[in-house]
């Protein structure tokens, strides 16, 4: 994890600030992901240590409840004064035992990405230069690995940053970029995830400003909505929860490291101006 002083932050900041107030909104969304992560933390031995990607305003995840099943939580952004604000409106009792790395770019190379490639430079050859480069980005530095790593609703922002740096998604060769830089993140995400671990991978799917009617749909008819709107390729780009799962099965170097992959039921996200379709890998990382 590197420091990343990049326009790209001044945007995230901008849309964490018109967030922040999405705290009500949220709860339920926060109360399964914290379910989640807690639930896992009952499979692993103490100590135990959690960190979470793209924590954010923590709108995802009620930080009280998390630090009575974990000794240590560590929380990762690009956006230090949004980890701060979402740390201290929760006001946990045992902050102390909390980590907050502000400033992050976990994918580690987004600002070199961003002097070397704009809407105005994309060529062919510099794509895949950079897509060669990205195959072979350094592994973390410490504090990871941890025994519980979640990214939380991280990939679309990761992939829409791809996009923003070519351009839009009408470059030819956007969407190869954003597919590096996606898996770039799945074999981050494993890395930091020790052996015997669990990795989490959180994302939205689809949001109802394409997808209307889905504050509509009961839980129930969630699963299906979720396979329909694939289908039809009404989903945000890298985000396929099926491709991805499929890519954690097949591909040699993530596969290497993944002992089991389970795709988790659907769930919603209530932010107050939308609502986004979520979707869960539940991944083992072998022993």
């Amino acid at each position: 994890m590197t420091l990343s002083p990049i326009p790209f932050v001044d945007e995230l900041k901008r849309r964490n600030a018109n967030t922040r107030e999405a705290w009500e909104p949220s709860a339920g969304h926060r109360a399964h992901v914290t379910h989640l992560l807690r639930d896992a933390a009952q499979e692993i031995a103490a100590p135990r240590r959690l960190c979470l990607l793209g924590a954010g305003n923590c709108n995802d995840v009620a930080l009280d409840m998390l630090l009575a099943a974990y000794d240590e939580l560590h929380l990762v952004d690009l956006d230090a004064d949004s980890l701060a604000a979402g740390v201290a409106r929760q006001a946990p009792s045992e902050v102390k035992r909390i980590r907050s790395h502000g400033r992050m770019d976990v994918t580690g190379c987004l600002t070199q990405l961003t002097k070397e490639i704009t809407p105005s430079s994309a060529d062919p050859a510099q794509i895949d230069e950079w897509i060669e480069r990205i195959k072979n980005l350094p592994s973390f530095p410490q504090p990871s690995p941890f025994q519980v790593v979640a990214s939380l609703a991280l990939l679309t922002q990761i992939g829409e940053c791809a996009l923003l740096l070519v351009g839009g998604p009408n470059h030819a060769r956007g969407n190869e970029l954003l597919f590096a830089l996606r898996n770039h993140h799945l074999r981050k995400l494993l890395e930091m995830t020790r052996p015997g671990g669990v990795a989490f991978l959180i994302t939205d799917v689809v949001s109802s400003f394409t997808f209307p009617n889905l504050p509509l749909l009961a839980d129930v008819d969630l699963p299906s909505a979720m396979y329909q709107q694939v289908a039809m390729k009404n989903f945000f780009t890298g985000a396929n929860p099926y491709a991805i799962e499929a890519l954690l099965r097949n591909d040699p170097i993530l596969q290497a490291k993944v002992k089991s992959v389970e795709m988790l039921p659907p769930w919603r996200w209530n932010q107050g101006n939308r609502n986004l379709l979520m979707s869960g890998l539940k991944i083992r990382v072998n022993a």
